[in-house]
């Protein structure tokens, strides 16, 4: 658990909670300048717009959709870091907003808008209109695929390592296990239709996997299931790429080797 954390990025702009400003400068990706901006705010005059506006006009629209939200309660806030129940008046010195709170308001009315200091990068990556619910849909059917791509792989290396035996062993025996030339060619289109499915993206342009490479989908196999029947770097290779051909033969274009 200790090295897990050690593994966590760190963000240095994220905060537990933030005043509507802090949370508008870093919206409008202005961190470098928050000590300036910050300090600017606290001269200006009571009531009157802060003069860090007129440098920046994203930090006024951002502080408004902010304050408007919680005025029309839909973005929960509270006094320094403690939320309060909605129409409890608050200093505006101390009117802040939770880090969980400002990140799902963000979700519901700006989801095309992942600032990074509320988004990792996984999270960024994930197309807006793809909610929880698919996306744990995708990744129950790439995990389906991949377990029938080892399995694929297993048994084409079985058999042809039996095909490969020396010749004192009972040859009838072993022609008869040896899958036919359709048989094998099935076997490898289907090998080659889940490794582009792997490495394919969807016509949003999602990847359907983690995997970018097919150097990365080897290692992985061979990380998870060394030691077993088929699974080695050099007869992966060897099978993908028979598969690729196998595919390309069809006719089907395929996508370029990465």
């Amino acid at each position: 658990m200790e090295k897990d954390i050690r593994l966590m990025p760190y963000n240095p702009d994220s905060k537990t909670y933030y005043r509507p400003l802090e949370a508008a400068l870093r919206w409008c990706k202005l961190s470098a300048h928050e000590e300036h901006i910050l300090t600017e705010a606290a001269q200006s005059p009571e009531f009157q717009p802060f003069c860090c506006f007129s440098r920046w006009p994203c930090l006024q629209a951002n502080t408004e959709k902010i304050l408007d939200a919680i005025h029309n309660g839909e973005l929960r806030y509270g006094c320094l870091g403690t939320t309060v129940t909605p129409g409890t008046f608050i200093e505006s010195h101390s009117l802040t907003v939770r880090h969980t709170d400002l990140k799902s308001w963000m979700s519901d009315y700006y989801p095309d808008q992942k600032p990074s200091f509320l988004f990792d990068a996984f999270e960024r990556k994930i197309h807006s209109g793809i909610t929880l619910d698919a996306f744990q849909v995708i990744k129950a059917e790439h995990d389906s695929l991949v377990k029938k791509m080892e399995s694929q792989c297993a048994e084409c290396q079985f058999n042809a390592q039996k095909a490969d035996k020396s010749p004192g062993i009972d040859i009838a025996a072993v022609a008869s296990d040896t899958p036919s030339e359709r048989s094998e060619k099935a076997n490898l289109n289907v090998i080659g239709s889940l490794l582009n499915l792997l490495l394919g993206k969807s016509p949003s342009g999602v990847p359907y996997s983690r995997f970018e490479t097919q150097a990365a989908v080897i290692t992985s196999l061979v990380a998870h299931h060394s030691g077993r029947l088929g699974i080695t770097k050099r007869t992966l290779e060897r099978k993908f790429a028979a598969a690729r051909q196998s595919l390309g033969a069809g006719g089907t274009p395929l996508p370029p080797l990465r």
